[in-house]
């Protein structure tokens, strides 16, 4: 699953929760590039998303809107959208670097198969 498909996965999630996604340009707001925020305005959650910061970074703003969320558990998702989901950041990493989680089986059995490669 590439950036651009995880990217649309987790949209879609993120409007199935009610925030509402607004792709807005943070030109001139900062030095640093950042791909947007999830705040709360007149009670209702919205997701400031720069369409023009790298999809990376998209992902993980999108990842990040949604983790921490119970409702998320009862929710059907692709193992590569889970393994996102319910990453902790990683220790020392930079932010939002995601490793897999060690409880989730299918993130647990790849990373088992990718050591004996």
């Amino acid at each position: 699953m590439d950036d651009d498909e995880k990217l649309a996965e987790l949209l879609d999630l993120v409007r199935s929760f009610g925030i509402e996604v607004r792709l807005t340009p943070a030109a001139g707001m900062s030095t640093e590039h950042s791909a947007g925020a999830l705040i709360v305005l007149k009670g209702r959650e919205i997701l400031l998303m720069d369409p023009t910061a790298p999809i990376a970074e998209r992902v993980v703003l999108a990842a990040d809107a949604l983790s921490g969320r119970a409702e998320i558990e009862n929710c059907f998702l692709k193992p590569a959208i889970r393994c996102l989901l319910g990453s902790p950041a990683a220790p020392g990493g930079a932010p939002g670097a995601y490793q897999r989680p060690r409880t989730d089986p299918v993130c647990s059995k790849r990373e088992a198969n990718s050591q004996l490669s």
